[in-house]
């Protein structure tokens, strides 16, 4: 089964061949070129999977003539496209199915419509304002030596820490306290290294990009000189004839 590529934010410097020549060098059957809103997007279409993703692996957040190139290989679901027809057919028969689940719904909700008080233990009756927003200041040391100490004092407050920590996948505190400053080394050292082959991919291309143009040229001026020694020959041929028909005369 071929594999399809999608890649985005395509720079617009390069023209339709030569951006059929350049996948064409990573092994693409097909290249389509379409545009949306002035943007460029590229579907390279590949017979092999691993050619697909080994495309993939090196154009993904890659800098290519000023522009962070975005690839992904579609899936099934985004390479269908439903027809008008299809799409009718499909609401029809689902229309009924969802308008008994809304009345059904519609039922059910009638008995939860009760507005419930933020707390009537403590005489507030009134619900909360669905349109509330909170804002906070930055952190600084004042802050942060203000909830240590809401920790230290308050149990609770500890305990549903802990719980916040972990639905949200922290590490857990009970280490040395360069816990968090090893992880956060860690990330540094990951985006160092993605960017390094990020570089190292974009000089590739581009001097592959650059080789190519370089053999489109030389082709061009070989077939050039080509035509102007045909040229040539031809016009020292007509001018011989001319001048045996003047002798002959």
């Amino acid at each position: 089964m071929k594999t399809k590529v999608k890649i985005t934010n395509f720079p617009n410097q390069l023209d339709k061949q030569s951006t059929i020549n350049l996948f064409s060098h990573y092994g693409a059957e097909n290249v389509e070129i379409k545009t949306k809103f002035g943007h460029k997007i590229i579907y390279v279409t590949f017979a092999i999977k691993e050619t697909a993703q080994n495309l993939v692996d090196k154009f993904s957040n890659m800098l290519f003539l000023g522009r962070e190139l975005k690839a992904k290989i579609l899936k099934e679901k985004e390479l269908f496209k439903p027809t008008k027809k299809i799409i009718s057919k499909f609401f029809e028969e689902n229309y009924k199915i969802k308008e008994e689940e809304n009345q059904e719904n519609q039922t059910k909700n009638s008995s939860k419509n009760e507005i419930e008080p933020i707390c009537s233990q403590l005489g507030v009756n009134y619900p909360s304002n669905p349109e509330l927003k909170y804002y906070y200041p930055p952190p600084n040391r004042d802050i942060l030596m203000n909830i240590i100490d809401a920790l230290i004092v308050v149990p609770q407050f500890y305990t549903q820490t802990l719980h916040l920590m972990n639905k949200m996948n922290l590490p857990p505190p009970f280490g040395k306290l360069s816990i968090f400053i090893q992880e956060k080394e860690k990330h540094k050292q990951k985006r160092r290294e993605k960017s390094k082959k990020r570089k190292a991919n974009q000089n590739d291309l581009e001097n592959e990009y650059l080789d190519l143009n370089q053999n489109q040229n030389q082709n061009q001026n070989k077939n050039q000189n080509q035509n102007q020694n045909q040229n040539q020959n031809q016009n020292q041929n007509q001018n011989q004839n001319q001048n045996q028909n003047q002798n002959q005369k």
